[in-house]
């Protein structure tokens, strides 16, 4: 494995790092965020994230999506690919989308628009409105003690304020055994449809991704 560039934000390392057959960002010395096989770089490698994207299962044809988190761009990428929208990226590490663009392949069209910006006040203070959110942040929306409920409740506020009447969003989380039911409370507290698309629990964090309108 070879390290092909380095950076860091707030004292965070970030890398991306190549094998003969992968590519691969990784964050703070190991945690593997983004990665797609050299034979196949349009492909969506991750379950989770082939299971995010199933949103448009749900939202055909949309106008314009909101992607909360860049990571390598991976998901933003294969969207443009895949659909006629136009697409809004908000991400809080500038970094990123120099990564993105050139190590991940990440289109600079003009259907592609990177906002670098906290997603949580964002969310807040745009006034567009959108046919499908991805939330893909991470801890964003991970419940795992009781004094970030309230926390977490805000923030689906604003995914609820920025998402069209007939819009969905597709979150991806990280939930354990132990803090499945309280967030899953969470989510039936703030929408009145949830799909859960991929459920894998264990006593560590597992993705979670579910639809929610």
């Amino acid at each position: 494995m070879e390290t092909i560039h380095s950076t860091e934000y707030n004292g965070m390392p970030i890398e991306v790092v190549e094998t003969q057959q992968m590519v691969y960002l990784q964050f703070d010395g190991g945690l593997k965020q983004s990665s797609f096989k050299k034979k196949y770089p349009n492909d969506l490698q991750k379950p989770p994230y082939q299971s995010m994207v199933k949103v448009l299962d749900h939202v055909k044809n949309p106008s314009n999506i909101l992607v909360l988190g860049l990571g390598g761009g991976i998901v933003a990428k294969w969207l443009h690919e895949n659909t006629d929208a136009f697409i809004d990226v908000v991400e809080i590490i500038p970094e990123l989308k120099e990564i993105a663009e050139k190590y991940f392949n990440l289109p600079t069209d003009d259907r592609m628009n990177i906002i670098v910006e906290d997603c949580n006040e964002f969310i807040f203070s745009t006034n567009n409105k959108y046919d499908i959110v991805v939330v893909d942040i991470f801890g964003a929306v991970s419940v795992n003690i009781p004094s970030i409920i309230d926390e977490a409740n805000t923030f689906h506020t604003g995914i609820k304020r920025v998402m069209k009447e007939q819009g969905m969003a597709s979150i991806n989380s990280l939930v354990t055994e132990r803090n499945y039911d309280t967030y899953m409370k969470v989510l039936n507290n703030n929408y009145s449809t949830i799909i859960e698309e991929y459920v894998k629990l264990g006593r560590y964090s597992n993705n979670h991704i579910s639809f929610c309108a």
